[in-house]
């Protein structure tokens, strides 16, 4: 497991209670918060990248359950990383929005690009 200020890879499964399990051979990827700074952002973009990268259809899911404060600049690779997976047959999915980052979602008209799960 890497260090708590990190990104957390690729859990197989998660503990009962919290945001739902990846569809298998999801990428899963864990961000730790509350508050995701820029270093977190280029670190999620790598895995993401990476994700993206493995196999054919790639699916990846971003668990946002610790997060309450994700910048804009994230936005951006959440976006790219979801036309890089559209365009190899993958998709994103997005876990664990609170309120007020399921409205940054909309107030960007973001929502209607990404899935959501609870």
């Amino acid at each position: 497991m890497i260090a708590a200020q990190e990104l957390i890879e690729e859990e197989p499964d998660t503990a009962p209670g919290s945001a739902p399990a990846p569809a298998m051979g999801d990428s899963h990827v864990t961000l730790t918060g509350p508050h995701v700074d820029r270093m977190q952002i280029v670190r999620l973009e790598r895995r993401l990248l990476a994700a993206a990268s493995r196999g054919s259809d790639p699916n990846v899911c971003v668990d946002f359950s610790n997060v309450t404060y994700f910048p804009t600049t994230g936005l951006g690779v959440l976006t790219r990383v979801q036309r890089l997976l559209r365009d190899r047959g993958g998709r994103l999915r997005i876990v664990g929005l609170d309120d007020n980052l399921r409205r940054m979602f909309a107030v960007t008209r973001l929502d209607s690009l990404f899935e959501f799960s609870e």
